[in-house]
């Protein structure tokens, strides 16, 4: 099932709390994800229009980065036996769960900062992402609300495009009789 998303491309600091699920948005800095593909939560753009089955929000060409926040609900994290991030990305990105990174790309700036740009040019394929296994990180899942944070890098304001689609699965642990 997808979560809602929201987005904000930066335009100065604007900290690191946005990662954490207790961030609020006084300012209405983060919008929330419209139109596009309801099968992804892709946030991006194409000139050349091959990631755009992907998107579900199209910004602006030129940008060169982008923060997401994906909200979800765990009923109990000991119920869970594996966690794994599939993402599709151009050209970087680095990924937070609840506060804590869990995983980074190459070319990701050592020290993000909102106007960070990646440090390799990274095309990911239109059939699959690369897989991230966060089984060691299912300690910082709370019973309740999560936030899946993203934020995804573009080498310069003159790339032809930029793409951050996540997908986030668990595992059940199985249960047994005895």
């Amino acid at each position: 099932r997808q979560s809602a998303l929201s987005y904000h491309v930066p335009g100065g600091d604007i900290g690191t709390a946005w990662r954490d699920p207790s961030f609020t948005d006084p300012g209405g800095l983060f919008l929330t994800q419209s139109g596009g593909n309801p099968l992804y939560l892709g946030v991006g753009y194409d000139t050349k229009g091959e990631y755009d089955p992907l998107l579900s929000t199209f910004l602006a060409t030129g940008t060169t980065t982008a923060c997401l926040r994906v909200p979800f609900q765990v009923a109990d994290p000991a119920a869970l036996s594996g966690l794994a991030l599939e993402m599709q990305y151009d050209d970087a990105f680095i990924a937070w769960l609840n506060g804590v990174e869990v995983a980074r790309s190459s070319g990701a700036p050592a020290t993000p900062a909102w106007n960070s740009r990646s440090l390799v040019v990274h095309n990911s394929a239109l059939d699959q992402g690369e897989n991230f296994d966060l089984t060691a990180y299912l300690g910082q899942l709370r019973a309740g609300s999560n936030v899946l944070a993203i934020q995804v890098f573009n080498q310069s304001s003159g790339s032809s495009d930029l793409l951050a689609n996540p997908r986030l699965t668990a595992a059940v642990a199985s249960s047994t009789d005895v």
